[in-house]
């Protein structure tokens, strides 16, 4: 799907007119219209993550060439921060195992200290 194939997919899920979509761009009717039917080039990057923003879509969505729906990103972005939160759990109890760790051994370098006193009376 191209990038005007795409827009049109999503303002129909969406139910968002092509000029709603260009009054909240702040752009003239015309422009998404062409847009939509492929008869101008595809929008700058900065426009079409202000298109995603609007839209409440990925930014992907529009510029890789998979045929995929916007479920299937939002499945994959939930798959993401679902790894993300576990690297993040990981990351926490291995402090949690090297905080632990560090008690013991301090307690160890008491015992030692207690018990090289001792040696030495």
């Amino acid at each position: 799907m191209n990038f005007g194939e795409k827009l049109k997919k999503i303002l129909k899920e969406k139910d968002i007119s092509q000029t709603d979509l260009a009054k909240k761009l702040n752009v003239k009717h015309s422009v998404v219209n062409r847009w939509v039917r492929g008869l101008s080039n595809n929008p700058q990057m900065d426009t079409i993550e202000k298109i995603s923003n609007v839209l409440d879509v990925p930014v992907n969505y529009f510029i890789n060439n998979k045929n995929e729906s916007v479920e299937n990103d939002d499945k994959n972005r939930y798959k993401d921060n679902d790894v993300i939160s576990l690297v993040m759990k990981l990351i926490e109890n291995q402090n949690k195992l090297i905080d632990e760790k560090e008690e013991k051994f301090k307690e160890k370098i008491k015992r030692l200290e207690s018990e090289i006193a001792c040696l030495k009376k």
